[in-house]
């Protein structure tokens, strides 16, 4: 495991070893904004090679533009922009220019452990983060770079949720109901014999049974690299029964970690992850082959592939400063 650090915070180490970059690591490809002028045409060339690109001193509309002249150059701009309507008929999230909007409300000390961006159903392709205000002790931006050649994405799970076959056709109405409502696809994601079934779920259609269930992980089609990957979504967490001592391992080796006063030593603190009987162990080094760690400053927009790239946040401590990021998916 391999480690890029691109700020003035502590030498970060590897997750289980002390292994630097060498000299000349390109994982992370930065481009001055000047002028409001960025050649998308290089953005585009960096997330083919599967890199993450950084751009320095650009403002929220120079991000709003950026943003979408990379998804158009990858066919992505209608989800980039149902993304950010989504945000404003349901509020719960806050837009913020023409694609951005607000990340998700913390508890004091909670961190935001690694993840890709949505579910295999929602697929999202593409995933940026813009920096307005940053000066708590904390609040550094974590990348790992999956590793598609681990056989131990075989062993991964999510929690999903699945129709069981035969019983009444379901109409189109239903259908997108129950998109919307399960994040599934009624037509393709139907219950199979490898799935391990957690409960029965109530069901929007009579005749109908629905399950949710710890089924093993698909690949899902890159559109940035034109080829099947592994993504380690956000309802992964569920299925691996390690990941917060993970994620405080890693946080430790970075000296990221911060602890409330009187707290018990453990795992910090993270949104509630209800497990079944059937989760898994595995280690972030089996998953993972490269980190770009970097605490972001005002102007910077990071852009990533979402299906090759996780990104989590750490945690700080309350009272230590002001953050606000604002982020945009397609």
């Amino acid at each position: 495991m391999s480690t890029t650090t691109m700020d003035n915070e502590p030498t970060p180490v590897g997750m289980r070893s002390t292994c630097a970059v060498p000299p000349g690591d390109d994982r992370l490809f930065a481009t001055h904004v000047t002028a409001g002028d960025c050649d998308v045409s290089r953005l585009e060339a960096a997330l083919r090679g599967d890199r993450v690109v950084l751009i320095e001193g650009a403002a929220p509309e120079d991000a709003d533009r950026i943003v979408g002249g990379i998804a158009e150059r990858f066919g992505l701009l209608e989800g980039l922009e149902k993304q950010a309507a989504f945000a404003a008929i349901h509020g719960h999230r806050q837009n913020s220019g023409r694609y951005f909007m607000s990340v998700n409300q913390r508890r004091d000390y909670q961190s935001i452990a690694i993840h890709s961006e949505g579910t295999h159903f929602l697929n999202f392709q593409l995933a940026a983060v813009y920096c307005y205000e940053n000066t708590t002790d904390g609040g550094v931006t974590v990348l790992l770079n999956t590793d598609q050649g681990s056989g131990d994405w075989r062993r991964v799970r999510e929690i999903v949720v699945r129709l069981q076959p035969g019983g009444p056709e379901l109409s189109p109405t239903q259908r997108e109901r129950i998109k919307v409502g399960f994040q599934m696809d009624p037509l393709k994601d139907v219950l199979t014999a490898d799935d391990q079934v957690l409960e029965e779920v109530r069901s929007p259609v009579e005749g109908r049974r629905f399950f949710r269930v710890s089924s093993q992980l698909r690949k899902r089609y890159s559109v940035i690299l034109d080829r099947e990957v592994y993504a380690y979504w956000d309802n992964i967490d569920r299925a691996v029964s390690n990941t917060e001592s993970e994620y405080a391992h890693l946080l430790r080796s970075l000296r990221l970690f911060r602890e409330a006063p009187g707290a018990a030593s453990g795992p910090p603190s993270s949104a509630p992850v209800s497990r079944d009987g059937s989760a898994t162990m595995i280690g972030y080094e089996r998953l993972f082959r490269a980190m770009i760690v970097r605490k972001l400053v005002p102007g910077e927009l990071m852009i990533q592939n979402n299906l090759t790239r996780t990104h989590s946040a750490s945690h700080w401590t309350p009272g230590s400063g002001s953050r606000k990021l604002v982020v945009a998916f397609a």
